[in-house]
Formats: structure tokens, sequence, C-alpha cells
């Protein structure tokens, strides 16, 4: 095993850290062990729960409640994402496309005005 200059099996790495009085814990950091799953799988259900339920119910102004859950969904998801990869535009990526698919499903915008309104956007 080769650590940095120093050379040896583990056992002598810990006993030259022990013997020079050296805290192996001061220069070295175990990985961060990511979120459980449950944490990604929760909002996703939240969110597909909340995307579907205009499908199964009359549109009536109870509409507010589950579009907000939906929205609270996305961000607990956004959130859980860039815990679990640290890769903002992973998160940006599935929440903006979270928000668009909720947003088509209560109708507040047809998919053709969804994607003029991404291409305004990107202009």
């Amino acid at each position: 095993m080769k650590l940095g200059d120093l050379e040896g099996t583990p056992k002598e790495i810990e006993d030259f850290f022990e013997n020079n009085g050296l805290n192996l814990n001061d220069y070295f950091q175990p990985p961060d062990k990511p979120i459980h799953s449950a944490w990604l799988y929760v909002p996703a259900i939240i969110v597909v729960a909340s995307v579907l339920w205009p499908n199964f119910t009359e549109a009536t102004p109870s509409q507010a409640a589950p579009f907000l859950i939906g929205c609270l969904g996305i961000v607990w998801l956004s959130i859980s994402l860039q815990i679990r990869y640290k890769q903002p535009v992973v998160s940006g990526i599935a929440g903006f496309g979270c928000v668009a698919v909720l947003v088509v499903s209560y109708r507040f915008l047809t998919p053709l005005e969804a994607i003029q309104q991404l291409q305004n956007f990107h202009q």
C-alpha cells in the first residue's frame, strides 16, 4: 500500500502514525454514506401521485392542495437528489422537469404553450 511518500502494509503505516504521535483520523475522512433510497422514492411517489391526481378527479378549487403537495414533493425530491448525487445540474433539471409536468397535468398550460414558454425563456 502506498500513501503519499509512505509505502508499506496498512499495519506498518498505522504503526508509523502511532509511533510519531499522529492520529490517522486527522488526515483522512471516511467517505460520506449516501442517503437511503427511501429519501428518493417517497418524494417521487408523492410527485407521481400529485401528477396523476387531476386525471382521476373533477376540476374543483380543492385542486390547490394536491398541486401544492406536488410542489413540496418536487422540492423534497430535488434536495434529496442534490444530497445523494451532489450534482446541481441533475437536481435542477429534475426539479424544472417535474414542475413542467405538474403544470401541464393540472392544465395551467397546454403542452404546446409549455414548449413555447421554454423557447421564449431560452431566447
